[in-house]
């Protein structure tokens, strides 16, 4: 049969190097969280840095965006200033050009008027004779001798049967085809708007129109 022994106690010396061995343990172990800590606070303060240097650049880029939104507004109103002057001015052009036109177109009327014949006699006049008509001016006609015939239409019988300036200009108008009354339209209507009649502008139209060296 087995006999049980009760456990030895270990002796004081086993005690005393175990004591030593633990305290020595507890004390490697604060001295490296010690470390860590002081690790963590580092860390810490440099994040709290750096996050100071990130928020001081957040300001001073939020301070420049608001200063190039204060300058762009600054160009807008600027632009609009200088639109809204050049409307203006182009207005007053318009309008200035606009009176000219009128004194111009007036000035013709006047010139006219006062180198209107007296036309008196022209009851009398009327019983002379008649030179033809001219034919009517398409492209197949030569306009040097078209022009020089219509000329000494009105030339001839101007006085008598054509005494006014419209008169000369509707006639001369009349003996054109009407694929070229269409080029002298727009000088028709510039007439009749101003009261300006000038036959020989239909001349240079024309001129312009077959290209022609006269």
């Amino acid at each position: 049969m087995t006999k049980i022994t009760a456990p030895k106690h270990p002796s004081a010396a086993a005690q005393a190097a175990v004591g030593q061995l633990y305290g020595q343990l507890v004390t490697h172990v604060d001295a490296e969280v010690n470390k860590l800590c002081a690790k963590i606070e580092k860390v810490h303060a440099e994040m709290q840095a750096r996050r100071g240097d990130g928020d001081a650049k957040v300001e001073e880029l939020r301070a420049d965006v608001y200063e190039m939104y204060q300058d762009n507004e600054d160009a807008n109103a600027e632009t609009e200033k200088m639109v809204t002057d050049v409307n203006d001015k182009l207005e007053k052009l318009e309008a200035g050009l606009s009176r000219v036109t009128k004194d111009i177109a007036q000035a013709h009327l006047a010139i006219h008027v006062q180198s209107r014949p007296d036309h008196s006699n022209c009851a009398a006049a009327q019983e002379l004779p008649k030179l033809r008509d001219p034919p009517v001016l398409d492209s197949r006609h030569n306009l040097k001798a078209w022009i020089h015939e219509i000329k000494g239409k009105i030339l001839v019988d101007g006085y008598a049967h054509l005494p006014t300036e419209e008169m000369r200009f509707r006639y001369v108008y009349s003996r054109l085809h009407p694929e070229v009354q269409a080029f002298v339209i727009p000088q028709l209507e510039f007439a009749e708007a101003y009261n300006h009649w000038d036959h020989e502008e239909i001349f240079d139209i024309l001129k312009c129109y077959y290209v022609t060296d006269i």
